[in-house]
């Protein structure tokens, strides 16, 4: 985790600038060319780390609704969850290593660790992916996502070195001793070969560590890229030894922005860049002019999936379309330029009973039962990508500036005749965007969704269209979504 502030989000309510390098005049014109695939999209979703769903039933329901509903929400479908490794001594030890009397880690019987799944934050996750699957059919499913902030470590197992202070904060700083390496391979494959039977859904992908190169002073450890890399390695072995599912997706390094350097010997390395599915970055080292989204060469030509797995905000959620357009233009500059295969946020929803906190739902506690959530434009304008952009669908190579204040992106699903078409209007007056098609005989039937200053996610029913083309206007600061079926 860490905070920025999103930029230019005054200058955009007044339409004065547009926060991104002027544009040419596009075509106007944005063509759904169905033999032109991009990047395969794995989903969109954010973190649950530290928080757990408001005690009053009726507000959790609508929180997760919200969430997760692919018709009454914005059908987020991956959850990142923190693993409670932090043993800082009194009130924050997570206990979710068993211990003995002095402070060494307990195993059972069959040599695996002891681990109290029983744990308030795992507890928590738990709750919510029940409340997930309790959607059935308005939810696709669910890929969980496990990342660690810390490895274990305390003033007697010493797992860590280079800890400021072992004895009192031992989950703050320091590195990983590569005596240990083994150790912390193993525990975390204790992790994910338990995580189905006492989570009640798979692990789908597994990290090692929260911004190793990002230093604070919460839980954090500092890894290189030749300590990833050796890692890695390590891990590979224990994970064959202990039998850890090849199903299982192995991300690292989870770079506080859109770098690939402390990737790039594990990827040169015949086990490490074998083991490694997932390339993860965060997205916080931002500019007016891109967002920070950038194509990371090395990590496209070895043929990894690259998640953006944590973005987040310290301006106030103020419910401005400015606020939304911002987000959306991200993930359109994410989707475009960097091509990731999926788009995390950071908080999901935060409890404070304010609106200055950066999660996509904010809840007020003082208000009554079932209407503490608050509305917030940025949960809609993940919403234009999420609900529609389904896991398995695939980014179309299209127009991606089709005028000077519009921005594209195009997707279909390849099992079905589904396509969509993102267009976000970053100007100040209105404007609009001619449809095409190519690989199928016309337009079927499309629809449209818009959010805008006073719409969020709001239905605007058929869109009229022509064979093969149409015609979508666009107000100014608004994003539409436009989504249907083509005739093959």
């Amino acid at each position: 985790m860490r905070c920025f502030r999103f930029a230019c989000i005054g200058l955009l309510a007044l339409g004065i600038v547009s926060c991104r390098n002027s544009l040419p005049l596009g075509s106007g014109t944005v063509t759904v060319d169905l033999s032109a695939p991009r990047q395969s999209i794995d989903g969109f979703g954010g973190s649950n780390a530290w928080t757990g769903l408001p005690g009053d039933p009726a507000t959790s329901a609508k929180v997760v609704q919200l969430l997760f509903s692919k018709t009454n929400g914005i059908g987020l479908t991956i959850l990142r969850n923190r693993i409670p490794f932090r043993e800082q001594p009194g009130s924050n030890d997570d206990k979710f290593i068993n211990k003995n009397p002095d402070y060494t880690y307990k195993h059972n019987p069959d040599g695996t660790f002891s681990l109290n799944w029983d744990n308030w934050d795992l507890a928590q996750t738990k709750a919510l992916i029940s409340a997930v699957k309790a959607l059935g059919s308005d939810a696709d499913g669910l890929t969980l996502f496990s990342t660690p902030w810390t490895p274990p470590n305390n003033s007697t197992t010493n797992w860590k070195t280079g800890v400021p202070d072992a004895s009192n904060y031992p989950q703050v700083g320091g590195s990983l001793d590569p005596a240990h390496y083994a150790d912390y391979a193993d525990v975390l494959a204790d992790y994910a070969n338990g995580f189905a039977a006492n989570m009640g859904i798979a692990l789908g992908a597994l990290s090692i560590q929260n911004e190793p190169n990002f230093t604070c002073n919460y839980e954090s450890c500092s890894w290189n890229s030749s300590q990833i890399q050796n890692f890695l390695d390590a891990m590979q072995q224990e994970f064959q030894k202990k039998g850890v599912s090849s199903s299982l997706s192995v991300l690292a390094p989870e770079d506080m922005n859109f770098k690939e350097d402390l990737i790039l010997p594990s990827l040169s390395d015949a086990v490490a860049g074998a083991f490694l599915s997932i390339v993860g970055v965060h997205q916080y080292d931002r500019n007016a002019s891109d967002f920070a989204a950038r194509w990371l060469p090395t990590v496209k030509s070895a043929g990894k999936r690259l998640w953006m797995t944590e973005v987040s905000d310290t301006s106030a959620n103020d419910g401005s379309i400015a606020d939304g357009i911002y987000l959306a233009r991200m993930v359109h500059a994410d989707m475009t330029t960097a091509e990731v295969n999926a788009f995390c946020y950071w908080w999901l929803w935060t409890g404070s009973g304010d609106t200055s906190t950066a999660s996509l739902v904010n809840l007020n506690t003082a208000k009554p039962s079932g209407s503490q959530v608050l509305d917030n434009k940025r949960l809609y304008a993940l919403g234009q990508f999420s609900r529609f952009v389904r896991p398995g669908w695939v980014r179309l190579q299209a127009e991606s500036d089709p005028t000077s204040q519009v921005e594209a992106s195009v997707y279909r699903n390849p099992g079905s005749k589904e396509v969509a078409v993102v267009l976000i209007n970053y100007g100040s007056t209105g404007d609009s965007v001619q449809l095409g098609l190519s690989g199928a005989s016309s337009f079927a039937s499309l629809k449209q969704w818009r959010t805008s200053a006073t719409e969020e996610l709001a239905p605007l029913g058929a869109l009229g269209v022509s064979a093969s083309s149409a015609t979508v206007a666009l107000p100014a600061q608004s994003i539409t979504t436009v989504y249907g079926t083509v005739n093959s």
